[in-house]
């Protein structure tokens, strides 16, 4: 097993919205759907995470092949899984390519108030696409309201109630 994939494992377990990535780190902020609740929410963008984080990235060539798409899916919740097969196939086919081709590993989740989640990613290099996390957490019930470079939950807070911040690395 490639030491990101464990690495990677091991963060999505792990909340700790204030401490920033070793390298560079990218923050989602993301906006739960009325009726949802923060837990919930996270518990679903953990447990689907979790699966997809074990699949490794192209770097991690010891896992050996990257599983068929239908394999893939079959590992997902049942709730994603049903978003992705409700999905044309080539929009699946981007996803999981996406998933494949990504220079960024989970870092950190944990709820900011009952309304609002923050998802920290550490990257190597930016600009960067976190498409495959979002569709995750969009699927699982929260909209993005930031998605820039690495926040605190300070600067986080702020961006909920409303404020501008000027992200530094």
């Amino acid at each position: 097993m490639g030491v990101k994939v464990l690495i990677e494992q091991q963060n999505v377990q792990r909340e700790r919205p204030n401490e920033p990535p070793d390298e560079m780190g990218r923050t989602l902020i993301a906006k739960l759907a009325e009726g949802q609740t923060a837990s919930g929410v996270l518990t679903r963008i953990v447990t689907a995470w979790a699966r997809v984080a074990s699949w490794g990235r192209w770097c991690d060539e010891a896992l050996g092949d990257w599983p068929e798409t239908e394999t893939c899916i079959s590992q997902l919740p049942d709730w994603l899984a049903a978003c992705l097969r409700a999905e044309a196939a080539f929009e699946v086919e981007n996803w999981l390519s996406d998933v494949h081709e990504r220079d960024w590993i989970w870092w950190s989740g944990s709820a900011l108030s009952a309304t609002h989640l923050k998802i920290d990613l550490s990257t190597n290099s930016l600009p960067m696409s976190s498409w495959p996390i979002e569709y995750v957490i969009e699927r699982a019930g929260a909209t993005i309201v930031y998605r820039d470079r690495w926040v605190s939950v300070k600067d986080a807070n702020d961006v909920i109630d409303g404020g501008t911040i000027t992200p530094t690395l």
